[in-house]
């Protein structure tokens, strides 16, 4: 017998019938890569568009595209998985999804949540069945593996990406606009500015909801406690979670996320729905600003916008809806200054108390009435009433410290209720944030183009955060 020496062998001077067989067994990726060699394997394999498409598929689940850190659990799993929080983080630059439209690999953002989250598009995960590589490339092998992996992602994850689309084809295909809203109810925008839903995102406040990163920028400095919201059932929620909106500018053609349009709700559940004439539907309008009509059409990123109009302009608009988030957080903070004094009134104290805290009571009634008969304006409460508060609130704290000690005082019925207790020992908190929030809002005023400024140096078409 011969001996064989190791002496190595190309692909190409093996028997055509040999290659073929080993063709047929390559993975996407890798059939793909070796159409791309030279002339003779690029006229042999000739990839269509379907095996760019599963090439994309796969490489959308190798580790360096975000494939080993999906999006969300399995259903079927109980156990945590090491990927990014849908709600809070920010998510890698490298994570991609493949478009199978325009046959690239995008951030999420390109996206619309449902391409991302419904079952039949979701990432599969690293290392899953419905994650391994097949081939439809000519009848045999590799043809029965990619019937059979079809078959079987039916059942699975992600059996329907090869349907996924990106923002940017689905306009120039005809697939977003008015019409498509209307019937499906949920907001698309207009045939000539689509919105499509993004993620969505827990912020602490409107401000951080469409000025992030502002507060850096402010001599002011950061909010010295967090804003509580008005959840009902509990005080120590600190956070709301937003649905964020991709929107297409009609002058520079990028898609971009709705704040970089200076529009928005003051509330996480308002949508941009439109009316008859495609005005934006207000969730609710500050009651010192007269109504602002925003004609969907006619909206300009800021980019776009000072190129049109300049940056005084663009300072304007940025201050004008700046005041009325603040104006609705101030409203938010003056609220819940107060909030404490419902449950006072409500509650039984010992006898020998009665009169003092009556005496308060009827002090707090005329702040009150003064507030109430304002409208209870997002402008009415000065520095002089927020004083008065305060003075009222740290009498009252005296005496509870002295009602504590009573034999006839039921404390419990005050523990009970959250809002209470943290009106009781966090007031200077909230009263530290009203006052944070006019010294913003009086610096915004100052110096608008610190505002411009903010805005242009952001990208809002790279990142949600």
């Amino acid at each position: 017998m011969e001996h064989i020496t190791g002496q190595s062998v190309s692909l190409q001077s093996l028997p055509f019938e040999i290659q073929y067989f080993i063709i047929q067994s390559l993975d996407p990726i890798a059939i793909v890569s070796l159409s791309q060699t030279g002339r003779f394997y690029r006229q042999l394999i000739n990839p269509g568009r379907s095996q760019q498409i599963e090439r994309l598929l796969a490489l959308e689940c190798l580790a360096e595209y975000g494939g080993d850190r999906p999006a969300i659990l399995h259903p079927d799993s109980d156990e945590a998985v090491a990927g990014p929080d849908w709600h809070r983080d920010a998510w890698p630059e490298h994570h991609r999804w493949a478009c199978a439209c325009c046959l690239r690999l995008l951030p999420h953002i390109h996206f619309s949540n449902h391409f991302l989250l419904r079952r039949q598009y979701r990432k599969p995960g690293l290392g899953s069945p419905e994650a391994a590589p097949l081939t439809s490339w000519e009848p045999g092998l590799g043809r029965r593996a990619g019937q059979n992996g079809r078959h079987r992602d039916s059942q699975q994850l992600g059996w329907a990406r090869g349907r996924r689309k990106c923002n940017e084809c689905m306009f120039q295909r005809g697939e977003l606009g008015h019409t498509v809203q209307r019937w499906l109810g949920y907001p698309h925008g207009t045939p000539e500015v689509p919105i499509q839903i993004s993620r969505r995102l827990a912020f602490k406040t409107l401000l951080d909801r469409y000025f992030p990163g502002l507060e850096a920028s402010l001599e002011s400095g950061p909010r010295p406690f967090p804003l509580r919201n008005r959840s009902i059932s509990r005080a120590d929620v600190f956070e709301e979670t937003w649905t964020m909106y991709m929107v297409r500018c009609p002058g520079c053609e990028h898609w971009q996320e709705q704040r970089a349009f200076r529009f928005g709700g003051l509330s996480k559940h308002w949508k941009p729905m439109l009316d008859e004439d495609r005005q934006l539907r207000r969730y609710r309008e500050p009651q010192t600003e007269p109504p602002i009509r925003v004609m969907l059409d006619e909206v300009r990123c800021n980019r776009c916008f000072v190129r049109e109009n300049g940056r005084d302009a663009l300072g304007r608009k940025l201050l004008r809806f700046l005041r009325t988030m603040i104006g609705e957080l101030l409203h938010q903070a003056e609220t819940q200054l107060i909030r404490g004094w419902s449950s006072v009134r409500q509650n039984h104290f010992p006898e020998e108390y009665t009169k003092e805290v009556q005496k308060m009571l009827e002090k707090v009634d005329l702040e009150e009435r003064d507030w109430y008969e304002g409208g209870q304006n997002l402008e009415c409460m000065s520095d002089s009433c927020v004083a008065t508060w305060r003075m009222l609130h740290e009498e009252f704290k005296t005496l509870w410290t002295s009602m504590r000690t009573h034999a006839d005082f039921v404390e419990e019925d005050f523990l009970e209720d959250a809002h209470f207790m943290a009106w009781l020992n966090c007031y200077h908190e909230t009263e530290a944030s009203w006052l944070w929030l006019r010294e913003v809002r009086c610096e915004a005023e100052r110096n608008p183009d610190i505002l411009v400024a903010w805005a242009l140096g952001r990208d809002d078409g790279a990142s949600l955060m």
